[in-house]
């Protein structure tokens, strides 16, 4: 519940300063966030859930840290909330990808979810302004671990 409630808190700070309220609060950022700060949202609602709402459960804080590129090692927590993230955009436009993930879930294929998430923005990659590498982590992964196509 925790995960799901705080997981998107730092959306309450404006684009524009996240990169540097991140900095000021000392969290690692690699080059592929640096060169699309709006990635950087997760790792500082996981420092905004950890200073501001005293949260200590690492579970969940990681959870947190990776709700939107997900990466390798992924608990299941990770991945639950994750795929939640994804299916629960209201976005306007056809996204046929949530679709998918949602019959994925329905027979209980978690991993089949998320890969249907990943290898769409895989299929962008071309198009993105950054592919980030916990993303192509993850998805390698699962590709590897598992009975999924690319």
């Amino acid at each position: 519940m925790q995960a799901a409630l705080l997981h998107d808190v730092s959306n309450v700070v404006p684009k524009d300063r996240m990169m540097s309220i991140a900095e000021a609060q000392s969290i690692d950022i690699i080059d592929e966030e640096l060169r699309f700060p709006r990635i950087v949202h997760q790792k500082l609602s996981k420092d905004m859930a950890m200073e501001i709402f005293g949260c200590t459960n690492m579970a969940i804080l990681n959870a947190i840290e990776c709700h939107t590129t997900l990466k390798a090692g992924a608990s299941p927590l990770d991945k639950v909330l994750f795929v939640a993230d994804k299916i629960s955009w209201e976005l306007p436009g056809e996204h046929p990808y949530q679709e998918m993930m949602r019959q994925r879930l329905e027979v209980f294929d978690l991993d089949g979810a998320i890969l249907v998430y990943l290898n769409h923005v895989w299929g962008q990659r071309d198009k993105l302004k950054v592919m980030h590498p916990w993303l192509i982590e993850a998805r390698q992964e699962l590709l590897a671990s598992s009975k999924h196509l690319a």
